[in-house]
């Protein structure tokens, strides 16, 4: 209580806030004013970025999934986050709906007609295709998973379990700085670590920005679409102040109150909307579409993951595959570190299936039975889904999908509401880790008290000026591909993080300081695991 009745100023941690405070102010700036001009330098940025590194995007995705898998099932996944004493805050499906929907879950929502129906109305060019073919609809969801399925996912958990152990079980501060510790020792709580800290911070907040832009479209044109609600700045303008009041309200309220009630919430409206499509849509083709997918995506993963397009040079690749991974990195540092804030009790085995593989077997068949409802509708029932993608944008898709089954009214008003939900989840998830990282006395291990909700309060406010601010001058496309160029450089420091975190694992008996190896539950012994 003593530290709300304190000044805002006072309660800064000025090392890490000021850097990628000026940063995103510059941004912004550039955005509002000269919209063209930023955005032209960020797309020659960007493009330079895509066309000489894409490689390294290639494989560090590759190696960051494979670390995932290593540290989750080696013997160190047997490590138990906070010691052999700690104990799991919230039971295991709070914990999947609240990671889940802080994630990727505005993503799914906005994309899982949108992409399957890209990729079946325009095909990989390199493939020689045509679009709306037979052909293109059989490869239409092996990209998309290629996409949204392991990956992803693999980027943000690779960034978390780098953290993890320093931070419940090393007793480090709540920085993404700390997973360097094993590497840089103290100089991570210096300028090093500042540094990172501040890109992170930049990356994310730049990001989410844009992400809410996103969200923000999604529901006005949705409104727009099914009821003629005109979607313009003005709408855009009440819609990001609701969701700013509800977020940032929720947010304050702590992770154990109002988010994990709107995450739950979430996810059953997300189980909804996923029976409704299967239920009311070609069962059968369903089924059998998303199995065929399913084995032709892990048939073909290594062919697709490492496919640069190096002889065709069509651009495809670049302009997807290595644009999504590129988007994924920027958010990967403070998701994975919000990840880590839910994860006490738990193993590190745990921690890679819950948000690692959990969510990625949930993706496969959401996509699975919105793509292929969609594509098998479009196709062999000619309902005109492409058509409508075409006229009104792909951020009718979803509900363009809904209307052609029955109970219309009231799943693409459920379908809104996920948008909103998923948009408020992700919201209050990094306002709150944000908040934690940049007030003092905030970020040490075993805090279970929230920050100061005057800093909860400014950065939720903050995002929502952003979005509303860049939405309004056209200057979220800009900002957009500056941040997605910090994808380059955080590829790096992700690589470093797994590396330290392999360094933490070998002497994690030196760095323990809850007495992980003194006391187990299981048989396990130190031996077994030093």
């Amino acid at each position: 209580m003593e530290s709300e009745k304190k000044g805002f100023w006072s309660l800064v941690n000025k090392q890490i806030f000021f850097p990628p405070a000026i940063l995103l102010t510059i941004g912004v700036a550039l955005g509002v004013f000269n919209p063209d001009g930023f955005g032209k330098g960020s797309s020659v940025a960007l493009g330079f970025t895509l066309k000489y590194f894409s490689w390294a995007y290639c494989i560090g995705a590759i190696l960051l999934t494979l670390f995932c898998f290593w540290a989750g099932f080696s013997k160190y996944g047997k490590i138990k986050l906070g010691g052999p004493d700690a104990k799991p805050t919230m039971d295991r499906f709070t914990w999947f709906a609240v990671t889940f929907t802080s994630s990727l879950a505005i993503g799914i929502s906005f994309y899982c007609v949108a992409e399957p129906m890209m990729h079946y109305m325009n095909p990989p060019t390199f493939l020689g295709i045509e679009g709306k073919s037979i052909e293109s609809a059989q490869i239409a969801l092996r990209y998309t998973y290629l996409h949204w399925a392991f990956v992803p996912f693999a980027i943000y958990v690779s960034a978390g379990v780098a953290c993890a152990f320093m931070f419940h079980n090393a007793l480090r501060p709540f920085k993404v700085s700390s997973s360097l510790y094993p590497l840089i020792g103290d100089k991570a709580d210096g300028k090093w670590g500042n540094a990172v800290d501040a890109l992170a911070m930049f990356a994310m907040v730049g990001g989410i920005g844009t992400s809410f832009g996103l969200g923000t479209l999604q529901i006005g044109a949705g409104m727009d679409y099914l009821w003629g609600f005109e979607a313009g700045p003005m709408s855009w303008t009440v819609i990001i102040a609701v969701m700013v009041v509800i977020y940032t309200a929720s947010a304050c309220t702590g992770l154990h109150k109002g988010i994990k009630y709107i995450s739950t919430a979430n996810m059953y409206m997300y189980f909804f909307l996923l029976g409704a499509a299967f239920i009311f849509g070609p069962k059968i083709a369903i089924l059998e579409n998303t199995l065929t997918a399913v084995g032709d995506y892990i048939d073909n993963i290594i062919p697709m993951a490492f496919n640069l397009d190096p002889i065709k040079q069509t651009g495809w690749t670049k302009d997807w595959t290595m644009f999504y991974w590129a988007w994924w990195l920027a958010f990967a540092p403070l998701t994975g570190l919000f990840m880590v804030k839910l994860a006490k009790g738990r193993t590190i085995r745990e921690f890679v299936t819950m948000n690692l593989v959990a969510p990625a077997t949930f993706v496969i068949i959401w996509f699975g039975v919105f793509g292929s409802a969609s594509i098998f509708m479009d196709h062999f029932g000619n309902a005109g889904i492409g058509a409508i993608i075409n006229e009104y944008g792909v951020e009718v898709a979803l509900f363009a999908l809904f209307q052609k089954m029955p109970f219309a009214t009231v799943t693409c008003i459920v379908g809104l509401l996920v948008v909103a939900a998923s948009f408020i989840t992700q919201a209050e998830a990094v306002s709150l880790t944000l908040s934690t990282m940049t007030t003092v006395g905030f970020d040490a291990a075993g805090e279970e008290k929230n920050p100061p909700k005057i800093m909860t309060m400014f950065w939720g406010l903050l995002m929502g000026a952003i979005a509303l601010i860049l939405l309004l001058t056209g200057g979220s496309k800009a900002l957009q591909t500056s941040v997605i160029v910090c994808g380059l450089p955080i590829i790096v420091l992700q690589i470093v993080m797994s590396v330290a975190h392999v360094k933490a694992m070998i002497n994690a008996k030196d760095l323990d300081k809850v007495g992980t190896f003194t006391k187990r539950e299981d048989p396990l012994i130190e031996e077994d695991i030093i």
